[in-house]
């Protein structure tokens, strides 16, 4: 299974507005109910994910 960061979108039953969520196959990152806020987590995730392997492949 990768381990793949998603935005997903999930709808409250009392609420009509979709509650974002910023989560991996681990992890849940961020919940909020404000899509530009979620999409930006989500990009700088992407890039610390990027980082990371970048880092990875020099050792």
């Amino acid at each position: 299974m990768k381990n793949k960061l998603e935005i997903t979108i999930e709808y409250d039953g009392c609420v009509s507005d979709p509650i974002y969520k910023v989560e991996d196959a681990y992890t849940l990152y961020m919940r909020t109910r404000d899509k530009r806020v979620a999409e930006r987590c989500y990009k700088d995730l992407k890039l610390e994910y990027q980082r990371e392997k970048e880092n990875a492949s020099k050792v």
